[in-house]
C-alpha cells in the first residue's frame, strides 16, 4: 500500500498533464473506498505522510478537476476512517490549511469550494470534539458564505435553480455537523463567545426555514432537529416560526425528503415540550392533521411514492406528541390507528421506537376511558397493534430488512426471536393483550389462526401468555 501511494503521489506532485493528474487523484479514493479497513490506515504516521502529501498537491494542481477531486479525497478520509483522522494532532496539520483556503477565495459562491465544504462536514462529523479548535473559523466562514449566498438569492428573487443555493445548503449542514460534533453546550458556547456569532445565525436558521427552495429547508430543518436535541434553549425566542414552517413542510408531502426532515425536527421538538404543553396547545391540531396522510398512505396518491422512513418518522413525531398531551391525538385516533401501529412496527431506532409506542399507549389510555372509542371494535386496528408488538421481539441477521408479515410464511429465515428489551413496555404489551384476548375471548382464537403464522401465535404465548 506505501509503495502504492508513493507511486500515485509521485505522479500527482509531479505531472504536468491534468488528464493523468486527475486520474492519480481518482485512483487513490478508489483504493482508499476499497482498502480503507488495511492496518496501514490506522497508523498516524503514514496518515501524517499522506496528508502532507495531499497538501503540498494541492499547491502543485495544474487542473481544477484535479484540485477539486483532492478536496473530495480529505472528505472521503474522514467518512471511511472516522475518529482515526483525530488521532496524533492530525487534525492541526490539514485543518487549518484547508480553513486558509476557503478564507482566501475572494468569491465565497465559487463552486470550486463546495468540495471543500462538503470535506469540512465530513471532517467535523468524523473527529467530534477535535474539531472545537477550529470551530470559531469554520463558523464564521460559515455564515459569512450564508450572507453572500443570500445576498446573492436576492439580487435574482425569482427562477432561482437548486445550484444557486448550494453554498447556502453546504453551509447549513456544515453548521449542523458542529452542533453534532461539538454537542450542545460547546456550540452554545462557541456562539455566544462573540456578538458576531449568535444572532447571525439565529437570523440565517430562520432565513432558510422561511425559504421557498426545497433544497435549503431541507437542510435547515435538519440543523433545527439537531438544536432541538441538543441545545433547544437557542430556538425559545423564535420557537413559534419554526414550528409554523415546520407545520407547513408537513403538510407539503410532494417534496418528500424535505417533509421528511420537517416530520422527524417537530418530533425533536415535540420531545422538548413534554411536561409544557401549552407551547404545542395551538400547533396540535395542524401537526396531527398533517402527519394522519403520512401515516395512512394518502400521500402516495397521484402517482406519489413515499420516501423511505418517513412513515417511520411520522409514527414517532406523533408519538412524542401524545407524550406531550395525549389528548392532542385521541380525537381521530381511529382514522390513523393502524397506519401507526404499522409505522411503529417498521422503526429500527430503539429509542424513536420507545417514545412513539409510549406516545401510543398513553393515547390508548385515555381513548379507551371515552365511551365513544370505536378502535378495538375494528379488526385492523387490532391486528395492527399486535404486529407492532410482535416487531419489538424481532432481530433481523442483516441491518437493511424490513418487518413484513410474509417474511413469516418463509422457509429462509433473516431473523432472531428476542425478548423485548424495555422492561416497562414488556408489562404494558402483556395487560393490553390480556385486555384485548379478554375483550374478544370467543373470536380470539380464530382472529389468531386467520391472520397470523404459527411462529407468531407461539411467540405471543411464550412471551405474554395469549
Amino acid at each position: 500500500m506505501e509503495y502504492i501511494w508513493s507511486i500515485l503521489s509521485h505522479i500527482i506532485l509531479q505531472s504536468t498533464t491534468p488528464r493523468v493528474q486527475l486520474a492519480a487523484c481518482s485512483a487513490w479514493i478508489a483504493i482508499l473506498e476499497s482498502a480503507y479497513q488495511n492496518p496501514l490506515f490506522s497508523s498516524p504516521h503514514f496518515l501524517s505522510q499522506m496528508y502532507q502529501a495531499l497538501l503540498h498537491s494541492l499547491t502543485c494542481c495544474i487542473s481544477t478537476r484535479s484540485k477539486l477531486v483532492l478536496f473530495d479525497t480529505f472528505g472521503v478520509l474522514a467518512e471511511y476512517l472516522g475518529p482515526k483522522t483525530a488521532q496524533a494532532n492530525l487534525p492541526e496539520l490539514y485543518i487549518p490549511p484547508l480553513l486558509q483556503l476557503w478564507s482566501n477565495h475572494s468569491n465565497k459562491l465559487d463552486k470550486e469550494l463546495l468540495p471543500l465544504m462538503e470535506s469540512l462536514c465530513s471532517i467535523s462529523l468524523a473527529i467530534g470534539l477535535q474539531t472545537q479548535p477550529f470551530s470559531q473559523s469554520i463558523l464564521q466562514l460559515s455564515l459569512q458564505t450564508i450572507d453572500e449566498n443570500i445576498i446573492h438569492l436576492n439580487t435574482i428573487q425569482s427562477n432561482i435553480s437548486e445550484e444557486e443555493t448550494d453554498h447556502l445548503v453546504c453551509s447549513l449542514d456544515i453548521l449542523d455537523a458542529l452542533v453534532e460534533a461539538l454537542g450542545g453546550i460547546n456550540f452554545k458556547t462557541l456562539l455566544s463567545s462573540t456578538e458576531k456569532n449568535e444572532q447571525p445565525f439565529l437570523n440565517a436558521l430562520l432565513y432558510a426555514c422561511q425559504s421557498q427552495e426545497p433544497p435549503v429547508r431541507m437542510s435547515a430543518y435538519a440543523l433545527v432537529g439537531d438544536i432541538a436535541r441538543q441545545c433547544p434553549s437557542l430556538l425559545q425566542d423564535s420557537l413559534s416560526h419554526y414550528i409554523t414552517e415546520l407545520i407547513r413542510s408537513i403538510h407539503d408531502p410532494i417534496h418528500a425528503s424535505v417533509c421528511n426532515n420537517a416530520v422527524w425536527a417537530m418530533g425533536e421538538i415535540c420531545l422538548q415540550c413534554i411536561g409544557n404543553p401549552h407551547v404545542l396547545h395551538s400547533f396540535a391540531p395542524s401537526i396531527v392533521s398533517g402527519l394522519i396522510p403520512l401515516l395512512v398512505g394518502n400521500s402516495t396518491d397521484n402517482g406519489l411514492t413515499v420516501l423511505p422512513g418517513l412513515p417511520e418518522n411520522s409514527a414517532t413525531s406523533m408519538g412524542r406528541l401524545a407524550k406531550v398531551d395525549a389528548s392532542f391525538v385521541t380525537n381521530d385516533l381511529d382514522r390513523f390507528f393502524s397506519g401507526w401501529c404499522e409505522g411503529l412496527a417498521r422503526i429500527s431506532d430503539p429509542t424513536e421506537k420507545r417514545d412513539g409506542f409510549q406516545g401510543l399507549l398513553l393515547s390508548i389510555q385515555q381513548a379507551v376511558a371515552s365511551p365513544s372509542c370505536n378502535i378495538f371494535s375494528k379488526q385492523t386496528c387490532i391486528l395492527s397493534l399486535i404486529f407492532a408488538i410482535i416487531s419489538w421481539h424481532i432481530k433481523f441477521k442483516e441491518e437493511q430488512d424490513e418487518i413484513c408479515l410474509e417474511m413469516f410464511y418463509s422457509n429462509q429465515l433473516n431473523y432472531y426471536i428476542v425478548e423485548c428489551s424495555d422492561p416497562e413496555l414488556r408489562v404494558a404489551f402483556s395487560e393490553i393483550l390480556r385486555w384485548i384476548k379478554e375483550g374478544f375471548f370467543q373470536q380470539w382464537e380464530d382472529i389468531m389462526k386467520n391472520n397470523f403464522p404459527v411462529c407468531l401465535r407461539k411467540l405471543l404465548t411464550n412471551f405474554y401468555n395469549v
